[in-house]
Parts: structure tokens; C-alpha cells; sequence
């Protein structure tokens, strides 16, 4: 795909039942496929799911990648993704409002900006968990890209609000991010409990790998990034969140609020 605009597409899912899901807002790579996308604007593109009964998963508003995704020159901006449910023991569970690129499948993404999208949560008795405002990934390389302006929310009145990752979301596999800035991303959890971590980076298993997440910051910036939460939310790592070592070359955590970064190598 080259010097091509996807825009104000919208998958949407309404279920009545257990369970609800629905991604892919602008392009989406099937398993087993590859996909090169040069001088791209995916732009307002739209994912939603509800469900009345159980969970609603809703994933990926820009690009969905299931195969081999090389990105490069290209501006991925304003799209969205949002998940509610009416259950009481439901999950309100959306992710990747710019990008999601499902492991153990890689991506390579370059001269790229990834801006303004939004990913936001809501169970008002159940459990809400957003997560990547921008990027969900697992193997990939980022270089000489630009990561802003992305939001993350989740609300829930009487059960849990989660939100991780307003700009990126590193869950197996070696992220390389080089040249690259990480800025004025922001994530809010409101609700009794729960947690809000890693407003620039969330660096963390999210089930047993193999492979640990590995993360390389290479002359990168991580600023300006910020966690805000209810009274009872556990807050850590407005820069950077990890769980695993980090390694760090020519790279500044700085002026992110409440704190800069939390976990190893902190």
C-alpha cells in the first residue's frame, strides 16, 4: 500500500450475549499474511464493541496486524477504541488505538507518526481495561517515529478500572526503539481499584512467554507523559513502566508526571 488514505471506517459490535469483539478499524493483516504500507494516513477510523451479558473486546483502530507488518513514512492519527459492558461480571477490555501487532507476529515501523488516538474503557459494575494508546506489540523495531498525544480511559462505578500504556504497550519479544519520541501520552483510571501504569511505556509479561518482553531505548526521548487516577488506583512509571531489565543507550525518562519510571533499571 502506498501513498494511500484509509479514514472514517468503522467496525462496530453490539451482542446481547456473552461476549462481543470486534477490530481491524482501517487495515487488518489476516495470519499467515504480510503487509507493506508506505506514505500511508490512517486517520478517524472507529472500533466499538458492547455487550449487555459478558465481555466486550474491541481491538486496533488504525491497523490490526495478525501476519508480517513493515510501516514506514506514514501518519497513523485520531482513530479510536472503545469497549463497554452491562454485565456485572463482565470486562470492558479495548486496546491499540493506533496499532496492534498480535504476538508472535513482528512489525518494523520507521519515519512514522502515531498520533491522537484514543482508547477508552467502561463497565460501571464490571471490570474495564484499556490499553495502548497508540501501539500493542511484541517483536518490533520503531525508529525515527513520533508517539503523542494518545489517551487511554477506563471507568467503572463499583468494580475495577485498569489502563496501560497510553503510547505503547510491550507485552514478549524484543521491542528496539530508536530515534524515536514518546511524548504528552496520557491514561486515567476512575474507579475504586485497580491500577494505571506506564503512561509512556508499559514494559511487562502478559501471559507466561516465552519470550520475556526485552526493551532497547536507543537515542529516544520518554517526556511528558502523565497517570492520573482515582484515590483508591495504584499509579507507577508515567514514563516508563517495567517489569523486566531495560536497556538504555543515549535516551532521556524525563518530566513525566507523577513520576518518570518504575521497576527495573529505575
Amino acid at each position: 500500500i502506498g501513498a494511500t488514505s484509509v479514514s472514517d471506517n468503522t467496525v462496530e459490535l453490539s451482542s446481547f450475549s456473552r461476549c462481543g469483539e470486534s477490530q481491524g478499524g482501517g487495515i487488518f493483516v489476516q495470519g499467515g499474511g504480510s503487509a507493506t504500507i508506505n506514505r500511508a494516513v490512517v486517520r478517524q477510523n472507529r472500533v466499538t464493541a458492547s455487550s449487555a451479558g459478558g465481555d466486550a473486546i474491541a481491538y486496533s483502530g488504525g491497523i490490526a496486524d495478525y501476519g508480517t507488518l513493515s510501516l514506514q513514512d506514514s501518519t497513523i492519527e485520531q482513530n479510536r477504541v472503545s469497549a463497554t459492558t452491562a454485565a456485572a461480571s463482565g470486562t470492558a477490555n479495548p486496546a491499540a488505538g493506533g496499532i496492534g501487532i498480535v504476538s508472535p507476529n513482528k512489525g518494523t515501523i520507521s519515519n512514522t507518526s502515531v498520533t491522537g488516538n484514543v482508547v477508552s474503557a467502561t463497565a460501571p459494575s464490571g471490570v474495564a481495561a484499556a490499553s495502548a494508546g497508540a501501539i500493542q506489540t511484541g517483536e518490533t523495531t520503531l525508529s525515527n517515529s513520533l508517539i503523542s498525544d494518545n489517551r487511554v480511559t477506563a471507568s467503572s462505578q463499583t468494580g475495577s478500572a485498569t489502563v496501560h500504556g497510553a503510547g505503547i504497550e510491550h507485552r514478549n519479544g524484543l521491542l528496539a526503539i530508536r530515534n524515536t519520541a514518546i511524548t504528552n501520552n496520557t491514561a486515567n483510571a476512575t474507579g475504586p481499584t485497580r491500577e494505571a501504569l506506564g503512561g509512556g511505556i508499559w514494559n511487562d509479561e502478559f501471559f507466561p512467554p516465552p519470550p520475556n518482553p526485552q526493551l532497547i531505548l536507543e537515542n529516544t526521548i520518554v517526556s511528558d507523559n502523565a497517570l492520573t487516577a482515582s484515590s483508591g488506583i495504584t499509579i507507577h512509571g508515567a514514563g516508563l513502566f517495567t517489569t523486566f531489565p531495560v536497556t538504555i543507550r543515549n535516551s532521556t525518562i524525563r518530566h513525566n508526571e507523577p513520576d518518570n519510571c518504575f521497576g527495573e533499571n529505575c
